[in-house]
């Protein structure tokens, strides 16, 4: 865990990287996007709030501002995109999530495998 440390290149250097990165008409992440982040107040509602939560995350990715961060809607928002596994599962809500993003795909890189899946 020391490697991953901020004082150390490879930590400073992952908390320079963004959540999500958007490229046309694609938006790629870690984990996925739950539906239910657009429901919530302060949650997400549209492409431009992925690249707030990008800086965000960036004015608070280091060791001692990460916890409190965390623990705010932004920082919850931030681990769910890290973490969501259910746009694997439901064409319906990819196709739901993509339509409130005003992307084509949601390009996850969070389940591993020896061949790209493209799905839905």
């Amino acid at each position: 865990i020391a490697a991953f440390s901020s004082s150390t290149e490879l930590g400073a250097w992952l908390e320079r990287r963004p959540i999500t990165h958007r490229f046309e008409d694609l938006v790629f992440l870690h984990g996925g996007i739950n539906p239910k982040i657009f429901e919530v107040q302060g949650g997400l509602s549209s492409r431009e709030d992925l690249e707030s939560l990008n800086a965000a995350f960036n004015d608070s990715a280091s060791e001692a501002r990460l916890h409190p961060f965390m623990r705010s809607l932004p920082g919850q928002i931030v681990y769910d995109l890290v973490t969501y596994r259910g746009n694997h599962k439901s064409c319906r809500e990819v196709a739901y999530v993509c339509d409130l993003l005003g992307v084509s795909k949601i390009v996850v890189g969070h389940t591993p495998d020896d061949d790209v899946r493209v799905m839905c």
